[in-house]
């Protein structure tokens, strides 16, 4: 019999799917309004395809929070946390290397990723093995 999932895992697919779509879906479709707020300007259409990315990955917190089997959110909590480390790792360059993030932006996705990763890296630790 497989077993339950906890508050822990439930609270990180909650919060990513807030964070996951007011980010996705602003930059998939209002990236010229959005983008100026964190000093930053709408120059490259690449950006509507990362919102896209950003809801795929919310998506798959929304089908987490479907199902209570740690079986059947495992791969999914494994998953972001690859995903949020990488997420940080590349912000972090570009406060260094160009092209320079805002420091606005830069604290709003590192601040915003470390929440989850930690969220994230909790379940798996306390509730996934």
């Amino acid at each position: 019999m497989d077993r339950e999932y906890k508050t822990i895992t439930r609270i990180a697919f909650i919060i990513h799917i807030i964070i996951g779509l007011f980010f996705g879906l602003s930059f998939l479709l209002i990236p010229d309004i959005v983008l100026p707020l964190f000093g930053m300007a709408f120059v490259d259409p690449i950006v509507r395809i990362f919102g896209a990315m950003i809801i795929a990955f919310t998506f798959g917190s929304i089908l987490g929070l479907t199902t209570r089997k740690v079986a059947r959110v495992k791969f999914i909590v494994e998953m972001e946390f690859v995903w949020l480390v990488l997420g940080i790792l590349a912000t972090a360059v570009h406060l260094v290397f160009p092209p320079l993030l805002s420091l606005i932006f830069a604290g709003a996705v590192i601040g915003s990723l470390v929440i989850l990763m930690t969220l994230f890296a909790l379940s798996y630790f306390l509730e996934m093995r």
